[in-house]
């Protein structure tokens, strides 16, 4: 192994876990529609079974973002999702 390779080895062993990145899931859904669109009693139940496949996947709790509903249109998406 050339030195450079050895040494860059060495330093991403020795930073531990800033080198590892973590699993992250983001859930949408939608079941409460307005102007008489009907409303998806069902998206309560596939949001629950997103965020169980998400945690059998690896996903850590505070990894995972839930957005529903009202959090979904212009106004909600200003108040919750995180500028950057």
């Amino acid at each position: 192994m050339r030195p450079v390779t050895l040494a860059l080895a060495v330093l991403l062993f020795a930073s531990g876990s800033n080198c590892i990145a973590e699993t992250h899931a983001l859930l949408l859904t939608i079941g409460a529609y307005r102007n008489g669109v009907p409303q998806l009693a069902g998206a309560a139940f596939d949001a629950d079974s997103a965020r169980a496949i998400a945690r059998r996947m690896g996903v850590k709790d505070e990894n995972l973002r839930h957005y529903k509903d009202g959090e979904l249109n212009l106004r909600g998406y200003t108040e919750h999702m995180p500028s950057s």
